[in-house]
């Protein structure tokens, strides 16, 4: 073979060699090229995603943050309300204890007014307008009055009925009272009395004769004599006559759960499984006073047996851990029958001196100490009495709802 025709021959197969291994390499770099093209376009991809959820983000944050300024303004609105609220019931309140006060400034003027026989009747009707509209009252509004002519027609309805703050009535009459009706009904009422409870008037007879007055304490008795209970559940009791009695005492709040509440009853049944008195300490008392401590927030207790005895108990360690002995009680006050709170209990009202500065009044056989009597809902007076004698006075015992003599609760 002729050696140009070798020549050529090998020519042409290094020019294709040559060739595919540009071609080889055009590819592979077309192949790269596009890998990197894909990747760019991801991280473009991925940086707008970012840049997407960064704006949605801070679009949900500008709108927490209008929704937190909103509440903000609502609340301090709110605020503000509230407190020209609380200022203007407080100007209300003050408003209407200055009227309440303004009110028993009058009504002594028209006890007054009454006092004289010459103003009683009609023109003592019109004297007590006169006073009431003097006091800034408006009829039809704070106070009614009747309209009558003759006693006749208005027998039983009072002349003025003044309509005191928080709703309350004061019924005022310029006519004199009759006592005799009064004794007339007083006595209907008592027979009507006796008729239903003959039971009880039989069960106090026999009481009699084994116990001091028939009651087992002396604030049970009265004439003519108490009705006698003979079983109790829930808020109702049954006396020895069959009859079914609403309980408004519940042993003036020691049965504030109830006669024979399932709870207490079931209790107590375990309590007797485990003993009945051990005359020693125990853990079951430990740990009611743990329970009773944490409960009204005190360090420590001592039980008693009965009111008298806890009383008793107070007056005493006052006096130890002060070294004086005054005490100081509210006039009409009832704290059990330890000497020294007994005086002035229920005084007699020839023996209880004034009204503003009481008589301390001693029971027969009681031996107090010293004790000084000041009267319910008067700061003035109490202030006085520790002023001019705090250098004696051991202690203060007061009711916060004063009981002894029906409920009063303090003017504060």
């Amino acid at each position: 073979m002729p050696a140009y025709v070798v020549t050529l021959l090998i020519g042409l197969i290094a020019g294709s060699a040559i060739g595919y291994l540009f071609s080889a390499l055009k590819s592979k770099d077309s192949a790269g090229n596009q890998a990197l093209l894909d990747d760019y376009k991801a991280q473009l991809e991925a940086e707008r995603t970012k840049t997407e959820s960064a704006i949605k983000l801070n679009a949900e944050l500008m709108a927490v943050k209008e929704s937190v300024t909103k509440l903000t303004t609502q609340s301090n609105e709110a605020n503000r309300i509230r407190t020209e609220a609380e200022a203007k019931l407080n100007t209300t309140i003050l408003e209407m204890r200055r009227a309440s006060e303004s009110i028993f400034d009058e009504t002594k003027k028209i006890a007054g007014a009454l006092s004289n026989s010459q103003t009683r009747g009609k023109f003592g009707e019109a004297q007590l307008e006169l006073l009431l509209q003097g006091a800034g009252l408006r009829e039809g509004h704070e106070y009614t009055a009747q309209r009558s002519t003759t006693d006749s027609d208005s027998s039983g309805i009072p002349d003025i009925t003044v309509t005191m703050p928080g709703g309350s009535r004061l019924f005022i009459d310029s006519k004199p009272l009759d006592f005799n009706k009064v004794e007339q009904l007083l006595a209907q009422e008592w027979a009507a009395y006796k008729n239903s409870t003959i039971g009880s008037g039989l069960e106090n007879e026999l009481a009699h004769q084994v116990i001091p007055l028939g009651v087992p304490s002396s604030f049970q008795h009265w004439d003519p004599y108490p009705i006698s209970i003979v079983s109790a559940k829930g808020a109702w009791m049954k006396d020895v006559d069959g009859r079914d009695l609403l309980d408004l005492s519940m042993g003036f709040g020691a049965m504030l759960a109830g006669h024979l509440n399932p709870d207490v009853v079931a209790e107590l049944k375990t309590t007797l499984e485990v003993g009945t008195l051990f005359v020693t300490p125990s853990p079951i008392s430990r740990d009611a006073a743990e329970r009773l401590c944490k409960r009204f927030a005190i360090d420590q207790i001592r039980f008693a047996n009965s009111g008298t005895e806890a009383t008793m108990y107070a007056v005493r360690t006052a006096r130890a851990y002060t070294g004086k002995n005054a005490v100081v009680k509210i006039e009409g006050g009832y704290h059990g029958s330890y000497d020294p709170l007994m005086v002035s209990s229920k005084p007699a009202l020839n023996q209880a001196g004034d009204a503003q500065s009481p008589t301390a009044v001693v029971p027969e056989s009681a031996v107090p100490g010293e004790v000084f009597v000041v009267p319910y809902n008067n700061l003035e007076s109490l202030e006085a009495i520790f002023k001019r004698n705090f250098d004696r006075i051991a202690c203060f015992i007061l009711e916060p709802v004063l009981e002894n003599i029906g409920i009063v609760l303090p003017d504060e």
